[in-house]
């Protein structure tokens, strides 16, 4: 996990980084920098790139599983098996939680008038592992029903 401010030397935060949490503290980064910019009456612009609903190398391998390990997904332990769509279910409700939290982060800051929100994915659950993160959608990751 890497922090870096425009203009400086990015800084190792954390190695290795423990996946199972990091969706959280990307929306508690985002929230604060809601705020903050949003206070100082500026002009801000925030990319969060959530590492859900990607698979890790970790993933193919299913021995000794970390804390959050759900199925071919991390995800909080809040969210493991929360979803009752294996593991890619539950990070997808992780995503949607965290993306959540942005966008009341920006209407708590009053700056909902100001702000153009865009979301973009590309991730339809991979064709091995956990078929259920897509139903009622048909297709997979890379099909041409994604």
């Amino acid at each position: 996990l890497l922090s870096c401010a425009t203009g400086s030397v990015a800084k190792v935060e954390e190695q290795p980084t423990n996946l199972a949490t990091l969706t959280q503290r990307y929306a508690d980064f985002g929230a604060a920098f809601i705020a903050n910019h949003s206070a100082a009456d500026r002009p801000w612009f925030l990319f969060a790139s959530f590492n859900h609903v990607h698979v890790t190398d970790a993933n193919y391998s299913k021995a000794n599983p970390p804390p959050g390990y759900s199925d071919w997904q991390f995800s909080s332990v809040e969210f493991c098996g929360s979803s009752g769509r294996g593991g890619t279910g539950d990070a997808v409700q992780e995503l949607d939680d965290a993306v959540g939290q942005l966008l009341a982060s920006v209407k708590r800051a009053g700056a909902e008038r100001k702000t153009i929100t865009f979301f973009t994915s590309d991730n339809g659950n991979p064709e091995y592992g956990d078929m259920l993160g897509n139903l009622p959608l048909r297709g997979y990751k890379a099909s041409n029903w994604e």
